[in-house]
């Protein structure tokens, strides 16, 4: 298996950064030591992490941290006596896959400045595979391939099959499910149910009156659409992504994450050109299983009408920065993370090449830094679908 240099999985999500109150009130203090911008994670594994950040001046350092699941949102923390505007904090005898709380603060004599709180993920266990594979739904011309020809494949077939697979839970948010494709992934839904596996289904709301949609309704695969959120705004629910047995503890190395561009319709599966990632990485499939509880309101069966959130009422819940199988992989999900800004930020890093591959491109924003970077003589290739 080839290790990617970088991967960067974006999800049609980005980065809007919860401030908490204290983080303000360090903004108004001109003579505290000031937070600059989000810490950053680096040198991610299972039991370790390093937290860096910048201060405005030099400044002490310190981290707290705490398990998401834990009574208290920060149960320990790590100083460092360097005065330095450069922070780097490494935190020892972590959990493995596990998220947590954390805050980072900058000290001097006249106080403390915070930064408000975030997430961040460790490693999966070293037994995990990290195994990464990428499907395409339509053949390339792999002679200008750079080492590793692209993969086709029936991204409906493939997907019956990782349902197929499942021996625990099936966690599924799917903007569509139409047609002979959508239909046969509800029966596998429900043979897979019937067998004992625990499934639950998010829709899209104006997608959920096909006959795939209602077929699993009427079976009683638990379900629901982004209208269950009375008070959500009008936003599609655009998600195409499953978890597969990330809700079981007796083993991590049977977690799997589905992402990526195709919709379970027939057009998508036979005339679209779409592309699937699949992890078998049990941190990663925890972040996910975070967001979608934050849709389904619960972490059981039932969903919870008085604690769904979707559209503009997400938040930013999940860690966004993985180490898997030595590859670092960063998630986001729109509209709450800021998604939009971490593709700006990533294409106005680029060195030698950027090559975006989409149906449509509204925003000025990031056609403005590819300009730019052409402009600068970075190589540039934009290819969209004709009708956009």
């Amino acid at each position: 298996m080839k290790t990617f240099k970088n991967f960067y999985l974006i999800l049609t999500t980005i980065i809007v950064i919860g401030i908490s109150p204290s983080w303000i009130f360090c903004q108004n203090q001109l003579s505290v030591p000031l937070v600059l911008g989000l810490p950053i994670e680096k040198n991610i594994y299972s039991d370790n992490i390093t937290i860096t950040w910048n201060s405005n001046i030099k400044s002490t350092g310190i981290v707290r941290f705490g398990k998401v699941d834990g009574t208290k949102l920060y149960t320990d923390s790590v100083s460092s006596n360097e005065n330095v505007t450069s922070h780097s904090i490494k935190l020892n005898n972590l959990i493995p896959a596990t998220i947590y709380n954390c805050s980072v603060g900058s000290k001097d004599s006249t106080g403390t400045g915070n930064s408000g709180n975030f997430l961040f993920s460790t490693a999966s266990p070293l037994s995990v595979s990290g195994a990464i594979w990428v499907y395409f739904s339509k053949y390339v011309n792999n002679s200008v391939s750079l080492g590793e020809n692209a993969t086709v494949a029936n991204l409906g077939s493939k997907f019956v099959e990782r349902i197929n697979l499942a021996q625990y839970t099936i966690d599924i948010s799917l903007y569509s499910l139409s047609g002979n494709v959508g239909t046969e992934i509800a029966n596998e839904l429900i043979i897979a149910k019937n067998r004992g596996v625990k499934v639950r289904f998010i829709g899209e709301e104006d997608n959920s009156t096909t006959s795939a949609m209602t077929l699993l309704k009427n079976s009683g695969v638990p379900f629901i659409t982004d209208k269950f959120d009375t008070f959500a705004s009008s936003g599609l629910m655009h998600n195409k992504f499953g978890i597969f047995d990330n809700r079981n503890s007796s083993s991590f190395e049977d977690d799997f994450i589905w992402t990526g561009s195709w919709n379970a319709s027939d057009p998508g599966t036979n005339n679209d050109a779409q592309n699937v990632v699949i992890f078998q990485d049990v941190a990663l499939a925890n972040a996910y299983t975070r967001e979608f509880e934050e849709m389904w309101g619960s972490s059981t069966e039932i969903p919870n009408a008085s604690l769904t959130r979707f559209g503009n009422r997400k938040t930013n819940n999940t860690p966004h920065r993985f180490m898997i199988n030595n590859t670092p992989v960063e998630s986001y999900f729109s509209p709450s993370d800021g998604t939009t800004s971490q593709i700006y930020s990533c294409l106005s890093s680029s060195l030698s090449s950027i090559n975006v591959c989409v149906l449509s491109f509204t925003r000025d924003d990031l056609s403005q830094i590819i300009i730019q970077k052409k402009n600068q003589g970075i190589k540039t290739k934009v290819l969209m679908d004709n009708n956009s």
